[in-house]
């Protein structure tokens, strides 16, 4: 009889109604290249809500099981599999089928967790510490005395930039967030906050007011009017990285009407040209590109060395802001539409059986 396990799916596009816990084939025997893992946790992001709703150029039609990135214990190795083995405490990052709670990852996907982080930092590691490095050192640039802006400073991609920013001297990062997630943002890497992030205008001018000679770099997650005016905030030879298109979410159904003013008729429309006279780059980045295949999954594995080094040595930290059982995901998605968290949300699997790995060593 073939051994079964448990995937969350996306059965349609619309609301959390076409969220759907199913039993599906577990993974067998693993091929050379692959290692089987029982999950215990797994991150959510932006990205995986613009799947339900219909908004993501890459994910399969549905039904298909979302899921980037999470973290568990090896269950099985192929027979070419040397960097980890039966027992380990590992993480993985993958392009989609990530919402499983047993799974086959290649073997270029996975990594040893550190012994300092559990798996719900695990798991919040890879799509949010991975675009942030991007976006900051191999796109950004950056250097000794930068000035960077980032939105959504207290999310989990916005918790990493901070972080990561920081461990450069002399950067001053600013970052946008409600008032009461201030704190909690200079916690983590960031000088100068401000709150009122939904007027274009006003973060616009707290920032020209903090650096009237403008700034190096800022990283875009919101789209919309809001990167032509990142664009007007860098100084010559600043960048602006677009790394998402928070804006094209309007609930947990897609309103059409104001996807296509926010996104399509707000959206910056620029060329070389226009460009040029101002020395600024405006640069993308979609981390599931990377992912997706095995001819970039060295660049992603690349930065993924890097982080997990930094994370046992303690220098960044993933934060969990909030945690759900894995079967409702539904209401973890509600509570991220809704802008409540801060750091990384994190759902749970239950897992088969209690054992040694499943906590970190001391």
């Amino acid at each position: 009889m073939t051994e079964k396990t448990e995937a969350m799916f996306v059965t349609g596009y619309g609301g959390y109604q076409n969220l759907a816990l199913r039993q599906v084939d577990a993974p067998g025997a693993p091929k050379d290249d692959e290692v089987v893992v029982d999950v215990r946790a797994v991150g959510l992001n932006f990205a995986e809500i613009m799947m339900r709703q219909g908004l993501y150029d890459l994910a399969p039609k549905p039904p298909f099981v979302p899921g980037y990135e999470g973290a568990g214990v090896v269950k099985a190795v192929g027979a070419s599999v040397t960097a980890v083995a039966v027992g380990d405490r590992v993480v993985y990052l993958m392009a989609f089928g990530g919402w499983q709670r047993t799974l086959a990852v290649p073997m270029d996907t996975v990594w040893k967790l550190p012994d300092n982080l559990s798996f719900e930092q695990g798991a919040a590691l890879p799509v949010n510490y991975v675009t942030a490095y991007h976006c900051l050192h191999d796109l950004g640039g950056l250097r000794k005395g930068h000035r960077v802006v980032c939105h959504a400073a207290a999310g989990g991609v916005g918790t990493a930039v901070g972080q990561l920013a920081r461990l450069v001297d002399d950067v001053t990062v600013i970052g946008t967030a409600s008032q009461g997630k201030h704190d909690f943002c200079k916690q983590n890497g960031y000088s100068h906050l401000i709150s009122d992030y939904r007027n274009g205008a006003a973060w616009d001018a707290a920032v020209r007011a903090e650096c009237p000679e403008g700034v190096d770099l800022v990283l875009d997650s919101l789209g919309g009017c809001d990167t032509e005016k990142a664009v007007s905030l860098c100084r010559p030879l600043g960048r602006v990285v677009c790394f998402g298109i928070s804006k094209a979410l309007t609930g947990s159904t897609v309103s059409y009407l104001k996807l296509a003013y926010r996104v399509v008729w707000q959206g910056y429309k620029f060329s070389a040209r226009d460009l040029m006279p101002k020395n600024v780059g405006v640069l993308g980045y979609h981390a599931g590109y990377l992912a997706r295949e095995a001819s970039t999954r060295a660049r992603v594995a690349e930065a993924m060395v890097e982080l997990l080094k930094l994370a046992e040595k303690g220098s960044i930290e993933p934060f969990v802001g909030k945690t759900f059982p894995f079967e409702d995901m539904a209401k973890a998605q509600e509570y991220m539409t809704e802008g409540k968290s801060k750091g990384k949300i994190v759902l749970l699997m239950t897992p088969p059986a209690a054992t040694e790995e499943d906590t970190p060593k001391d």
